[in-house]
């Protein structure tokens, strides 16, 4: 596949970068798995030769509950600290005008 550059007419700046099928594959989010060898894709789809891939790795579902657990404890813990049992009441004569 040979990609080219052309400015488009009445195009202000900028070159469209084109395939010589004269059309730019978009950008596509695809879902897969690794197997222990190798990514393979949940679903067939043609990818050309030689393209960039970005890969993300996401944390399995237990990994994902166990630090947003950990995150609730210690904001459980920060507004029990603050809201506590010695908190003074405060009224409205202890407000600055």
């Amino acid at each position: 596949m040979k990609w080219t550059g052309r400015r488009k007419p009445g195009a202000q700046g900028g070159i469209s970068l084109t395939t010589d099928r004269s059309a730019a594959m978009a950008a596509v989010s695809l879902r897969a798995h690794y197997d222990g060898e190798r990514i393979q894709l949940d679903e067939p789809f043609q990818i050309p030769t030689n393209s960039q891939l970005i890969v993300t790795v996401i944390p399995k579902e237990e990994a994902i509950r166990a630090w947003r657990d950990d995150w609730y404890q210690l904001a459980a813990q920060g507004l029990a600290r603050a809201y506590g049992p010695d908190e003074p009441e405060y009224t409205e004569a202890d407000c600055i005008p």
